[in-house]
């Protein structure tokens, strides 16, 4: 509705203000003076506009322009089904007008009135009104579903407040065809809560009871309609508010909580009423206490701090579970009590975003362990099939064989795949740091300690695998507790009494001989048992020499494209010297070498110059233990470590060597060596 008064508003304005002026008193002189002005107009003559209003003349004038019939003025109503429609399209308009229609009626009730509303587009919504007065009006069509626009039946209220979106009145000859001359007519716009007009507000009488109060009755009604559709958009846009923050609520894949500053449930969704094990209507208004969380936590937040990830205990139907939960405050200045917004991870989930971020991943595969030795074939056609065991493995073999590597290989290739890899060495970590490592600690469980307390390993790779390398270096009494944790599956952390379950796959790997370390004293027989379902031994490098000159190809290639460089191959020379050596290192050690040597090589390919000192000793510094003059020196030095390594058994060093008994006994012979045992 304009703020502003234009010049018809004015002559509104002015005409309420002298309504009890004796100049405008007599109502029957102004509409005989408007009546012949009317006819002189319709019929092409000149007139004196006088006190006509100026949107009337202008209405007139269209209706001239546009041939609209000033001896004609009605039509049809609409369909049924079409009334109905535009009642339901403007549903939140009728249901607010219609009160203050009746409620404006009552008012009037009996002197001949007639309240109606009106859409948009000029169609009557809705009429209230003195039965006499809605049946005489109804040989005008001035019913419901009725179009009361400009074009369709002349100058009146109705259409021009819809035109020019302002209140006026329009008595008798003023409407621009005669049917309507023994009407009064006051409407006013009514607007939506976006400013835009959206229908009228109409009241009408017989002409002789034009007055200025009507007016002023329905610029007030339409100003209350307008009011009520204000607060209805509101209420139902805080409606919608609220229906949307509850889709959220329910749509995301955690637990959320809304308390006041007071502890008391505000809003709790369904996925997290579920793992507690509670009916969200029967929460609002609870304290969190009654959920198990400490008011503690409520007095830090109400001091302005965050919790991030902080890690709870609570009790659920399913025993006590932990959770991590974070809290933001919710800052609106209008609101009196501040409120907070606690989200519940679950522990899968945050452990998989420390995994994320910490690489608790397994990366290798069997496939990629590049071999063609058959004793270490053999190896790995039985983590294959141990990969689908959940057994505890223990790897044995040299530092440097690769145990880990293989280890994330069986990971890889069993169900836990997805899961997390978590890797420990025992023999990194103090002695008295160890349980802590492994099982995680409460806050304030030593001096040092984080505050929040820390998980260890066995949580941090609960549903996937622990790897334990060194484990022969594992203290006593820690293999005690690891003993029980593996028996029972759930482990406490140093200074707490809360057990917690934990479902891990262990497999172990140590460089010495954990069988002789029972024997010894310095492993426990029942831990070695309870570990030892499936052994791997993995066979140092020394053992499968052919892996030699395979690996460093392979290291070649992997090192030159790291490193830019354009190294491609070994001289013969340098090849012979690598496959001599006893590689004490392992694989680890030819690794360090071949990436050293490409740093080092001058030309396409690594000469024995580019190799470290150690594997081409001078003879005058006392040589090198594997270092080869020939070919024939070569094979020599490879027989004589073969059969060293299997107590001069020459079946066994035949194998190792991949060739038959009696071509070995003819090499012994060639080569003079006589040391050998039968």
């Amino acid at each position: 509705m304009k703020s502003a008064i234009d010049r018809n508003d004015r002559w509104v304005y002015d005409l309420v203000l002298k309504a009890d002026r004796p100049e405008v008193g007599r109502m029957d002189d102004y509409l005989e003076d408007v009546k012949r002005k009317h006819d002189s107009y319709v019929n092409y003559l000149p007139i004196e506009t006088g006190r006509i209003q100026p949107v009337v003349l202008d209405s007139w004038a269209r209706c001239r322009g546009s041939a609209v019939d000033p001896k004609a003025g009605t039509g049809s109503p609409l369909p049924h089904d079409e009334i109905a429609r535009r009642r339901e399209f403007n549903r939140s308009l009728v249901q607010v007008a219609s009160s203050q229609m009746h409620a404006m009626y009552s008012t009037v009730r009996g002197s001949g009135f007639v309240v109606n509303l009106i859409d948009r587009d000029g169609y009557i919504l809705d009429m209230v009104g003195d039965p006499e007065i809605v049946y005489n009006a109804r040989a005008l069509n001035f019913e419901v579903g009725s179009n009361w626009s400009e074009l369709a039946v002349g100058t009146n209220a109705i259409s021009l407040a819809l035109d020019n979106c302002s209140p006026v009145q329009v008595a008798g000859a003023e409407h621009y065809c005669y049917s309507h001359h023994t009407w009064t007519c006051s409407a006013a716009p009514i607007c939506g809560p976006d400013g835009v007009l959206i229908g009228v507000l109409n009241m009408s009488a017989p002409a002789r009871f034009r007055h200025p109060h009507t007016l002023g009755m329905i610029i007030s009604g339409a100003s209350s309609i307008q009011a009520q559709l204000q607060l209805l958009y509101q209420s139902e846009q805080v409606a919608r508010s609220r229906d949307k923050l509850s889709a959220i609520l329910e749509s995301v894949s955690e637990g959320l909580l809304c308390v006041d500053n007071q502890g008391r449930v505000t809003r709790i969704n369904s996925r997290l009423a579920h793992q507690l094990g509670v009916v969200p209507e029967q929460m609002y208004g609870a304290d969190i206490t009654s959920l198990g969380i400490p008011r503690a936590v409520l007095r830090e937040l109400t001091t302005g701090c965050s919790l991030r990830y902080r890690e709870l205990q609570l009790p659920t139907p399913r025993g006590s579970t932990t959770f991590y939960i974070s809290a933001e405050p919710v800052h609106e200045p209008m609101q009196l009590e501040q409120e907070f917004i606690l989200v519940f991870h679950g522990t899968k989930k945050t452990r998989r975003l420390v995994h994320q971020v910490m690489g608790n991943r397994a990366h290798y595969t069997f496939s990629r362990l590049i071999t063609h030795d058959p004793r270490l074939q053999e190896a790995v056609s039985l983590g294959r099939t141990v990969a689908y065991i959940d057994s505890s493995v223990v790897l044995q073999g040299e530092s440097g064989t690769g145990k880990e590597i293989f280890a994330q290989a069986i990971h890889n290739e069993g169900p836990r795949r997805s899961e997390p890899f978590v890797a420990i060495n025992c023999a990194a970590i103090p002695r008295e740091l160890m349980e802590s490592e492994l099982f995680g600690y409460e806050a304030g469980a030593f001096s040092g300690a984080n505050k929040n307390g820390s998980i260890g390993k066995f949580e941090l790779a609960d549903g996937g695998t622990l790897f334990l390398d060194e484990l022969a270096e594992m203290a006593m009494d820690l293999q005690v507790k690891l003993l029980r944790v593996l028996q029972e599956k759930v482990l406490y952390r140093v200074g707490g009494k809360q057990a917690i379950p934990v479902d891990v796959r262990i497999i172990a790997a140590s460089n010495k001989n954990l069988a002789k370390c029972v024997g010894e004293g310095s492993f426990r027989e029942d831990l070695y048992y309870r570990l030892n379902v499936f052994n791997i031994a993995l066979p140092a490098l020394r053992e499968r020499r052919e892996d030699i000159r395979l690996l460093a190809k392979h290291f070649l290639t992997q090192f030159s494209e790291q490193h830019a460089r354009p190294v491609s191959g070994f001289t013969e020379d340098a090849m012979e010297h690598m496959l001599a050596h006893r590689w004490p290192g392992n694989v680890r050690e030819l690794q360090n070498v071949v990436e050293r040597a490409i740093m080092t090589a001058r030309g396409s390919a690594v000469e024995l110059s580019d190799l470290p000192d150690y594997l081409h000793a001078a003879e005058s510094d006392g040589g090198c233990l594997d270092r080869p003059n020939s070919i024939r020196d070569a094979e020599r030095s490879a027989i004589e470590h073969a059969l060293d390594d299997n107590d001069g058994n020459v079946t066994r060093a035949a194998r190792q060597l991949r060739i038959g008994r009696n071509t070995l006994y003819r090499k012994l012979r060639k080569y003079g060596i006589t040391s050998a045992g039968r």
